[in-house]
C-alpha cells in the first residue's frame, strides 16, 4: 500500500507541468456475462501510448456522479476505476472528466450486452450449426470465438469470425479442429472508437463483452 500511495504521489508531482487539456482519454470497460463490468480510465501524457498520470486537483473524473479515486499497478500504470455485476451496469452512463480549468469533457455511452437467442443444446452433432444473437448489430461485425475441447491433439478453435445479420455460423472447418468430448466456447466482441469530446491530446473509447457456455460434441 505504502507503494502504491508513494508512486501516486510521485507520478502527481511530474503532472504538474502536463496541461490537462493535451492529456490523452484512454478509456475501455470489460465484462464478462456473469462477472463484473470494469470501467477503467487513464490519463496519458504524450499520445495513445504515453505514461500515465495522476490527475492534480482539481482536475477529476465521475462515472455516473460518482467522484473515482486513483489507483496504480505495475502493469496498467495510474488508473481510475469502477467494478459493478455486468447484469446491474446494463444501460446509459456518462463519464465526465473535468480539468483545472473547470472545462469538462463529458463521454456519454450504452452498455447493452449481447445475448443468446436460444442457448445451445447440452449435446451438438458435429454438423455446422448456427448460433443466433440478440442486442447484436445487423450489419456484418466481427468477433472472437474460441472453442476448446480437452484433447491435447487437436488444435482448438481461436480465431476471428464474420457475424451476418447477427448470426455466426459454425463450420465444418472449425469442427474438424476440435475432438469429441466436452467443449467450452466462448465469444467475445470488442469495439474501439474515438470519444466524442476528445482534448487537444485526443482519446479513445473501447468495450469488450463476452460469455461462455459448454457443449458435448458428439457423432
Amino acid at each position: 500500500m505504502a507503494i502504491c500511495i508513494t508512486a501516486c504521489h510521485d507520478a502527481g508531482k511530474k503532472q504538474n507541468a502536463v496541461n490537462p487539456d493535451e492529456l490523452y482519454l484512454d478509456y475501455s470497460v470489460s465484462a464478462t456475462e456473469n462477472g463484473n463490468a470494469v470501467c477503467m480510465l487513464r490519463f496519458r501524457s504524450g499520445g495513445r501510448n504515453g505514461k500515465t498520470v495522476l490527475l492534480d486537483e482539481p482536475s477529476k473524473v465521475e462515472l455516473d456522479g460518482q467522484l473515482l479515486k486513483p489507483d496504480s499497478a505495475s502493469f496498467t500504470g495510474i488508473y481510475y476505476e469502477s467494478v459493478q455485476p455486468a447484469q446491474g451496469f446494463i444501460g446509459k452512463h456518462q463519464v465526465v472528466f473535468s480539468t483545472t480549468g473547470k472545462k469538462q469533457y463529458i463521454e456519454d455511452f450504452d452498455f447493452i450486452p449481447f445475448e443468446l437467442d436460444a442457448e445451445l443444446p447440452q449435446q451438438i452433432e458435429r454438423k455446422p450449426f448456427v448460433i443466433r444473437l440478440k442486442n447484436f448489430p445487423q450489419a456484418k461485425m466481427q468477433m472472437h470465438l474460441v472453442m476448446i475441447d480437452t484433447s491435447f491433439l487437436s488444435n482448438d478453435v481461436n480465431e476471428m469470425v464474420n457475424v451476418v445479420n447477427a448470426e455466426l455460423n459454425v463450420t465444418d472447418s472449425m469442427l474438424r479442429q476440435i475432438s469429441n468430448g466436452p467443449i467450452s466456447l466462448e465469444l467475445t466482441r470488442d469495439e474501439s472508437r474515438a470519444l466524442h469530446q476528445r482534448t487537444k491530446g485526443g482519446g479513445r473509447f473501447s468495450m469488450s463483452y463476452g460469455l461462455k457456455r459448454d457443449f458435448e460434441l458428439t457423432d
